[in-house]
């Protein structure tokens, strides 16, 4: 498989990360963002988005692709006001068989966000892709 999207970007600006801590009931850091940027940062940073990792998957928002894992390694903190390239790359699809949705796909992908460090943060998620309607359950 191997897909690649298009390089995104990411900076974390003072305000945003106020928003998010606000969000969550978080303490103000004046030292760097907040440790939720490392999930938030590599969806939001992706160059053309979960739509177009979606489109790429050949489905849409209204076929109710679902999250499954996500495992996040962080090798650094992420820090304000730094630019970092976001990248996305499909790395596998297995296709499944099951009771509520007759078929679909678990796709393996990761995110990572770099900088002239190397990687910041890495993100390996499974994205489930259903590729037939649901089936409709049984009525008693």
């Amino acid at each position: 498989m191997g897909a690649a999207m298009v390089d995104g970007a990411l900076r974390i600006q003072g305000y945003e990360d106020w928003l998010l801590r606000d969000a969550v009931g978080a303490v103000r850091d004046a030292d760097r963002p907040h440790g939720a940027w490392a999930i938030v940062g590599p969806f939001r940073g992706m160059g053309t988005g979960l739509e177009g990792l979606f489109e790429l998957l050949g489905a849409g928002t209204e076929d109710g692709l679902m999250f499954g894992e996500c495992r996040v390694e962080q090798f650094r903190p992420l820090e304000r006001d730094r630019d970092y390239v976001v990248t996305c790359k499909i790395v596998g699809s297995t296709r499944h068989r099951g009771r509520k949705v007759a078929e679909f796909d678990a796709v393996d992908y990761v995110t990572e966000v770099v900088d002239d460090e190397g990687i910041a943060v890495r993100c390996r998620n499974v994205l489930i892709v259903p590729r037939e309607q649901q089936i409709p359950e049984a009525r008693s």
